[in-house]
């Protein structure tokens, strides 16, 4: 028999063995989901806050039912059906989840067959065929080793979710109070613009009549000029705190058209009793804390695993030889010998991960606490002041009424009122701009007590590693 011919042979009964182990195991198959830039716009620029998926969901949540119209809740939850980035906080938990999954698998065995032929020895046959079956045999408790570092680093992921959600509600949050504030500053300047418009034009008709100067008229023309100048800034404030409104939501600024937000619930003090207890729940529980604490334990546990790679795995199986008619058996035992490396350098690297990963833990506390104590001292700064506008706005008030009285009693010029009422109204703009401080000092005190407890349970409705996120559109 030529060997040339042979050889062939041979490798196919090679390959048909390997497939058929590969068979055994069963495989996974491949579905494309194409992504490009102009399909991806187009589905991003039909969202609105109508569309049915987006009703589903809001009906499956009990917060929702709660509230009516478009205020912070549902908008909120609006956000977590459409933002992205709650969508890449739930991909990496599903991603952290299938790595549970690897670290937990068992070393596959493995087979060799060789095939010799000897063109020096015919009979009793010049073949010899040797396959071999080696399994791997991991000491030391490195499985386990692998599955505790997995299972730390997807609680993380799943922390993530939390701290994503936190984000998302305070972008919600902080666009929406943004936008009542400027309405209410548009407001109030159109009301102070028209008063102006109206003292402006006495003034000038008196000017004409030569009762007050040149001077007296300028100021004024100055004053309500400098007032439209505002009326201009507030106009843009609302359009860029609408587009921000869009931006944290997940959808494009057309989507909001027609939509009117209701700015309930936006300047509700915590009583000191309640943030007390807050302050330290937020100390423990806060869920970048948690995560980072979830890190340092995937960090332990890899230090662990790598302690225990110095002690190398045993592998082992049997062997069969058809050595030229003979048949012959034997086992088979490997080990790797630790004699240049006993896996110094990623002991050092992981004891030196897990120290990082501790420093990192404690600056982020102390960011924490910071965070909470600069909040609760901005929201009593803004109350305060708050406290002050109302008490000159109830001044300004009681005066206007006396001028007012005054002015029916024949007592007192009507121009005399309109000065005495665009005081009133310039004070009642910077009581509005306390309020707005209010709302935002809130914006930033929600942020720092951010908690994992509370969150809509949609957020943690997410499929098995492999599959898409459940709960959300498609």
């Amino acid at each position: 028999m030529d060997a040339r011919r042979s050889a062939p042979l041979g490798a196919g009964r090679a390959r048909a063995l390997l497939f058929a182990v590969v068979a055994v195991g069963g495989c996974a198959t491949y579905t494309a989901r194409p992504l490009t830039a102009d399909q991806n716009l187009t589905r991003l620029e039909a969202r609105r806050l109508d569309e049915p998926g987006l009703i589903r969901f809001l009906a499956a949540e009990p917060e929702a039912e709660r509230h009516d119209g478009w205020d912070l809740a549902r908008l909120v939850l609006a956000a977590y059906y459409f933002s992205p980035e709650l969508d890449v906080a739930q991909a990496k938990w599903v991603e952290t989840r299938g790595g549970v999954v690897t670290a937990g698998q068992l070393p596959n065995p493995q087979v060799g067959l060789t095939t010799v032929f000897d063109t020096t020895k015919l009979t009793p046959s010049p073949w010899v065929l040797s396959a071999a079956f080696s399994l791997t045999l991991e000491i030391a408790g490195k499985r386990g080793l692998r599955e505790a570092r997995a299972e730390a680093l997807a609680e993380a992921s799943r922390l993530d979710v939390a701290g994503a959600a936190w984000r998302i509600r305070g972008a919600v949050h902080r666009a929406l109070a943004a936008l009542a504030n400027a309405l209410d500053d548009a407001r109030l300047l159109q009301e102070k613009a028209t008063l102006e418009a109206r003292v402006l034009a006495t003034l000038e008709a008196e000017q004409a009549a030569g009762a007050v100067s040149a001077f007296v008229v300028s100021a004024a023309r100055i004053s309500a000029e400098a007032t439209r100048l505002q009326q201009v800034q507030a106009e843009e404030a609302i359009a860029v705190a609408r587009v921000d409104l869009a931006e944290a939501i997940g959808v494009a600024p057309a989507a909001l058209e027609g939509v009117e937000p209701v700015f309930t619930d936006l300047e509700t003090v915590p009583d000191e009793d309640a943030l007390a207890g807050a302050r330290r729940q937020t100390l423990l529980n806060h869920p970048e804390l948690l995560a980072a604490l979830a890190r340092y334990a995937a960090a332990d546990a890899d230090l662990r695993l790598q302690v225990a790679l110095q002690y190398p795995d045993l592998r082992v199986g049997p062997s069969y030889s058809f050595n030229q008619g003979d048949n012959q058996w034997g086992i088979g035992l490997s080990v790797t010998l630790p004699i240049f490396n006993q896996n110094q350098g990623p002991i050092a690297e992981a004891e030196a991960r897990r120290t990082r990963i501790g420093a990192e833990f404690d600056a982020l506390q102390l960011r924490v606490l910071a965070a909470i104590e600069r909040a609760i001292s901005q929201l009593n700064s803004a109350e305060m002041a708050l406290t002050q506008q109302d008490d000159l706005q109830r001044e300004l008030e009681a005066r206007a009424e006396t001028a007012a009285a005054m002015v029916a009693a024949g007592e007192l010029a009507p121009l005399e009122l309109d000065g005495q009422r665009l005081e009133l109204a310039t004070a009642a703009l910077a009581r509005a701009q306390a309020v707005g401080r209010v709302r935002l000092a809130l914006v930033a005190l929600e942020d720092a007590l951010a908690s994992p407890a509370g969150l809509p349970r949609s957020l943690w409705r997410v499929s098995d590693p492999g599959q898409a996120v459940e709960g959300k559109r498609g």
